[in-house]
C-alpha cells in the first residue's frame, strides 16, 4: 500500500499506467474508515398509472458513498432505469446496513445490531420524475426474478445526491436493493 494521499502527478507517466492503487482485502475498508454497507430489499406496491421505484440518497453533510451494485425484481419482464438526482423521493427509511459487523461496538450479544450508514433508503410511486438524469441504458428484466442490474456504473454520491432505480411498467409491485460503501469526506471534497 503506498497510502491514500499519494500524489500521481509526481509519478512518471509511463509507470503510473501500469500501478495498481488500490487492491486492498474486502476486510481491510474497516482499517480505512470505510463501512461496506447493503440497503434491505425493499418493495414497492402496484399504484394505477404510476412507475414504481426505489431511492438511496445520501443523507450525511461530510460522507462520500459509492454505490457498487444493485439488485432487483420485477413480477412481469420489461425494463429497470437507472437515475441520478438531487431530490429526496418517497417515504424513507434508514436501510444501509455495515456489511462488517466490527461498527457495531461495543457487540452485545443479546441485543440487535444496531448501526447504520448515513444513508436514506425510500420507496414509492411517482408519473414522472422531474429532473432526474438518466445515467444508464435500461437493463432487461426477467420476469419475477431477483437479479443484479448488469454494467451498473460505480456511482459516486457527494452529500445531497442520491440514485435510483424505477420500473418502465406501471402499476406493478417492484423490488430493489443496493450495495457499496461509504467514508468520511475530506474538507477539499465538500
Amino acid at each position: 500500500m503506498m497510502g491514500e494521499d499519494l500524489e500521481l502527478s509526481t509519478v512518471a507517466p509511463e509507470i503510473a499506467l501500469e500501478m495498481t492503487l488500490e487492491s486492498d482485502r474486502p476486510e481491510w475498508s474497516f482499517l480505512k474508515g470505510e463501512q461496506l454497507w447493503q440497503t434491505i430489499p425493499v418493495q414497492v406496491a402496484a399504484v394505477a398509472a404510476q412507475n414504481g421505484f426505489v431511492q438511496l440518497f445520501n443523507a450525511s453533510k461530510d460522507r462520500i458513498c459509492i454505490v457498487t451494485g444493485c439488485s432487483f425484481r420485477k413480477v412481469t419482464g420489461g425494463t429497470i432505469t437507472l437515475a441520478l438526482t438531487s431530490t429526496i423521493r418517497g417515504a424513507s427509511f434508514s436501510g444501509a446496513q455495515p456489511r462488517d459487523t466490527r461498527w457495531n461496538s461495543p457487540i452485545v450479544p443479546t441485543l440487535a445490531l444496531t448501526a447504520r450508514d448515513q444513508l436514506s433508503c425510500s420507496q414509492g410511486t411517482s408519473i414522472g420524475f422531474g429532473t432526474d438524469s438518466q445515467i444508464s441504458q435500461d437493463d432487461v428484466v426477467t420476469a419475477n426474478v431477483s437479479q443484479a442490474y448488469r454494467n451498473f456504473p460505480i456511482l459516486v454520491l457527494a452529500p445531497g445526491t442520491g440514485c435510483l432505480v424505477s420500473s418502465s411498467t406501471v402499476n406493478e409491485v417492484f423490488a430493489a436493493w443496493f450495495f457499496g460503501y461509504s467514508r468520511q469526506a475530506k474538507p477539499e471534497e465538500l
